[in-house]
């Protein structure tokens, strides 16, 4: 996590270098005695050789970004929470209906429910769309890519009449027995942010014989503050 930690404060310390070097530059070249024709395309071949570096820069520092805090997440996940839920039970269903959401989509081994609603912000701008798929054929991985594309469409048929800029995918899967392998299947979790708009996917896996949910998440270390208001609307979610 440390090194992770190092490059990400390395790229940004070269992002502010790169950008006073560029507009020290730029100040030079204004004041010399140049002509005007000559001195446009230097100046945009300068601004163009900057915009390319920051870029390139920038998307490094994304990148360890990323990594610092996954790694800090992971080293400091929470345990499995208490639920007295029978995950993917007619009951469970009818709890899902009564918290506002929708039924998408039934697919056999699947099915899509949705809701738009407040996130942690209640303006218009954040409004969020919850999906939770219910996954009852365990043979299906929580990465599979037909439950991908299913969401897709679920978004593609919203798109016209939901206003939402926010998203956050719950996957339900449920067996007996804890096991490590099955918490570890949970491990693909996704926390993006582009501007002002989140996502975050979460899986969830219930062991129905030890009355606990397991997914990755951490009350010390959250990845970002919606992945924390994600993992924390799923807790009163279990609780329900």
């Amino acid at each position: 996590m440390n090194t992770y930690n190092k490059l990400q404060k390395k790229f940004l310390i070269w992002i502010l270098v790169e950008v006073i070097i560029t507009f020290a530059l730029l100040v030079v070249l204004l004041f010399l005695p140049l002509d005007f024709n000559v001195l446009m395309p230097i100046l945009f071949v300068l601004l163009l050789i900057g915009l390319i570096l920051s870029l390139v820069l920038k998307s490094k520092f994304d990148y360890y970004n990323f990594l610092y805090r996954h790694s800090a997440l992971f080293e400091n996940l929470a345990p499995a929470v208490e639920t007295n839920q029978i995950i993917l039970s007619q009951a469970w269903f009818e709890m899902l209906k009564q918290e506002k959401y929708q039924l998408y989509k039934s697919y056999g081994g699947y099915s899509i429910h949705y809701k738009i609603a407040d996130g942690p912000n209640s303006k218009r701008s954040f409004k969020t769309l919850y999906i939770v798929v219910a996954i009852a054929d365990n043979t299906l991985s929580f990465e599979n890519e037909i439950i991908e594309k299913s969401i897709n469409k679920l978004e593609m048929h919203l798109y016209k009449n939901a206003k939402y800029s926010q998203r956050i995918i719950y996957q339900f899967k449920s067996d007996k027995k804890f096991t490590q392998e099955l918490a570890k299947s949970t491990n693909m979790v996704l926390f993006a942010r582009n501007h002002k708009q989140n996502i975050v996917l979460i899986n969830v896996y219930h062991f129905s014989d030890d009355h606990v949910a397991y997914f990755v998440h951490s009350t010390t270390n959250p990845p970002t503050p919606y992945y924390d208001f994600a993992s924390k609307y799923l807790i009163d979610l279990l609780n329900k």
